[in-house]
């Protein structure tokens, strides 16, 4: 059963997963959950360290679900995501089972064709490119 229809959760796969970027981003830490999104898959975006999601009934991405979620930090959350990706609606499975309601950023449809055909790797990120893209994502 969806315990919500108008979210105040976000689900993330990629750079928000990590503690460092979200507080950046948000300007607050958050608690994430471990959660999944049904029937999507996770690849990175073309000469970028980076993912994007789209929908695929034949995968589901893993990730974090965030509660909290106010006007304010989406509105510093669509800033950070930019042009490239959109805010939806989407049902997320919890480790417990339960299904919620989330915002997730898909790759916007005039996008699409930057997904690559590569999957993400969060510990490669880790190790590659954290440093780097912290520093050129703009501080709170």
């Amino acid at each position: 059963m969806l315990s919500s229809s108008t979210p105040n959760a976000l689900f993330a796969y990629g750079t928000l997963c990590f503690p460092e970027v979200l507080r950046r981003v948000c300007g607050q830490a958050l608690a994430g959950e471990r959660a999944v999104l049904p029937g999507h898959r996770c690849r990175l975006v073309h000469g970028e360290s980076f993912p994007a999601v789209l929908p695929d009934r034949e995968e589901d991405t893993p990730g974090l679900l965030y509660q909290g979620i106010t006007d304010d930090l989406l509105h510093r959350l669509d800033l950070y995501e930019g042009e490239w990706y959109q805010r939806v609606v989407r049902t997320v499975r919890l480790a417990s089972g339960a299904a919620t309601a989330a915002w997730v950023y898909l790759l916007a449809p005039d996008h699409a064709h930057r997904l690559s055909s590569l999957p993400w790797d969060p510990e490669m990120f880790r190790r590659h490119f954290l440093a780097g893209f912290l520093a050129s994502c703009p501080a709170d």
